[in-house]
């Protein structure tokens, strides 16, 4: 059954054409990285990769919730009409209060659409955090899988961007290994290599494969926000 869309009006057959930005915030030492995802609801739909952003080393996560407060805030004119965007962001390595500062700023921009947080976990469990709206706890191993299902079925495509060969580079890389106990884990093939887009990807893949639209949390609405 298709799920209704109360920003649609209901004498258009149009479907809409959805956007999540997957976030992956990088300490002193890691990149940070957005990558937006696109794609228009079908029983399986194509995904494109319209943009990608990178932060330089060193910038400050109050300059990355600016940038994103302007950047959702402003979406080009092809968007106008379409749901607003629905940012999904890591929170494993940097915690709930960078998260948080996020939240604020796209709050007091006024900011439409939702936020998504989700903690990596080893094993392969995913769950929804109880009583709280938009928190999930995520396996690695099932963010690679739904990589490894959308490039093996051709239904992701990324755009010629400054930082597509990197995003392709790194997806190439990320690899299965084996722990001696049997556990697969998820990691960058060889010591030393980033994974931040491949990583802010992959977010945004399986929230698009994974979550119902709608229900999903406004950014007004999220737990823990005082506006």
């Amino acid at each position: 059954m298709r799920p209704e869309f109360p920003w649609i009006d209901a004498r258009d057959p149009k479907p809409p054409r959805r956007r999540l930005c997957g976030l992956d915030l990088g300490k002193s030492s890691d990149y940070s990285a957005l990558v937006v995802l696109d794609w228009t609801e079908a029983p399986q739909p194509l995904y494109d990769v319209p943009a990608i952003k990178r932060w330089q080393l060193g910038t400050s996560y109050q300059s990355i919730a600016d940038w994103l407060a302007k950047f959702l805030k402003n979406p080009e004119p092809a968007r106008n009409g379409e749901p607003p965007a629905i940012l999904v962001v890591d929170e494993t390595g940097v915690g709930m209060a960078v998260v948080e500062m996020i939240r604020r700023a796209l709050v007091e921009a006024n900011v439409p659409g939702g936020l998504v947080t989700v903690t990596i976990t080893g094993g392969s469990a995913v769950t929804q955090v109880a009583d709280v709206p938009g928190k999930w706890r995520v396996a690695k191993k099932e963010l690679a899988s739904v990589l490894v299902q959308l490039f093996q079925g051709k239904r992701l495509q990324v755009a010629s961007v400054p930082e597509r060969e990197t995003l392709l580079r790194e997806a190439q890389a990320f690899s299965v290994k084996i722990t001696d106990v049997g556990n697969e884990t998820f990691a960058a093939m060889r010591e030393g290599d980033h994974d931040d887009t491949v990583l802010a990807l992959a977010l945004a893949c399986w929230a698009a494969e994974t979550l119902t639209f709608p229900p999903l949390v406004p950014v007004r609405r999220i737990q823990g926000f005082v506006p």
